[in-house]
């Protein structure tokens, strides 16, 4: 497990929520809910989910950069069990917030959240600036814009999808929102009362314009159902090749007869009979 890993004892502080053992009355009034304790992921659910993201996310990559004309990089995501409430505390930050439903292939939806800052940047050049000074202000036409380029993101991430778990997958239209998180609840209609979340934080830079970290939610059963998509494709690859090589391998030499057993010898021919006639 490389460093970004997160411990079970980490998890399951994510997953209370950092609270002490004897959390103020506030708290204890407020009937948050906190997820179960030993909900979690294994090292290979996490690496399964770094794949799917890291695949995924690098078409998105290469979406937004014709769309923007930029040179666009998205890293491989470090991943880990979150809730809505660490969020907000985390990040209290103005976010754009992008959900997507998908109808077919997978069963469920995803967050996906974007600095608002960042955002502005990218409504800026999809406008056809330079990116260099975008209204802070994401008025309606910027809304608009930056909408357009989630969709294509999205929608490219379906097809990487759709290639990865060898099945037709497709989503909705996104719908985006600006939410601050550190004033409002955090999303969306599509996490509502999901506890625990998947959380995958991706690097995302764009030629000198943006160096920041974008975000992808997933409620666990749908990161679950992705994972059982990716192995079960796996497996199935592995039991093709096998069948292939099979196919391809030369046949068994026939099965050599047993030679037939050899005559046996004559008897010796008998000396002729003497009836008398000569010496």
């Amino acid at each position: 497990m490389s460093d970004e890993m997160i411990s079970q004892e980490e998890i399951d502080a994510l997953l209370s929520g950092g609270a002490s053992s004897d959390p103020p009355a506030e708290e204890a009034a407020a009937g948050d809910a906190s997820p179960a304790d030993d909900v979690g992921i294994t090292d290979l659910e996490r690496d399964a989910l770094g794949e799917i993201g890291n695949i995924s996310m690098g078409g998105a990559a290469t979406t937004l950069s014709v769309l923007l004309g930029r040179k666009v990089s998205i890293t491989t995501p470090t991943v880990s069990v979150s809730n809505l409430r660490t969020l907000k505390e985390k990040y209290p930050l103005p976010f754009l917030v992008v959900e997507v439903g998908y109808s077919i292939g997978i069963e469920g939806n995803n967050v996906l959240c974007i600095q608002a800052r960042d955002a502005a940047i990218i409504a800026d050049l999809m406008m056809g600036n330079d990116g260099s000074n975008p209204d802070p202000e994401l008025s309606e036409i910027h809304m608009s814009a930056v909408s357009e380029s989630m969709n294509q993101m999205m929608g490219a991430v379906a097809t990487s999808l759709s290639s990865m778990f060898n099945k037709k997958v497709d989503i909705t239209p996104p719908v985006v929102t600006l939410v601050d998180f550190g004033t409002e609840e955090v999303v969306s209609k599509l996490l509502d009362k999901v506890d625990p979340i998947i959380q995958a934080s991706f690097r995302m830079e764009v030629d000198g314009l943006i160096d920041s970290e974008i975000m992808q939610l997933l409620p666990l059963d749908v990161a679950r159902d992705m994972i059982d998509a990716l192995m079960n494709q796996s497996a199935d690859v592995d039991n093709e090749e096998e069948a292939v090589v099979a196919a391809a391998a030369p046949p068994p030499p026939p099965a050599v007869a047993p030679a037939p057993a050899a005559p046996s010898a004559p008897a010796a021919a008998a000396a002729p009979a003497n009836y008398g006639y000569g010496a």
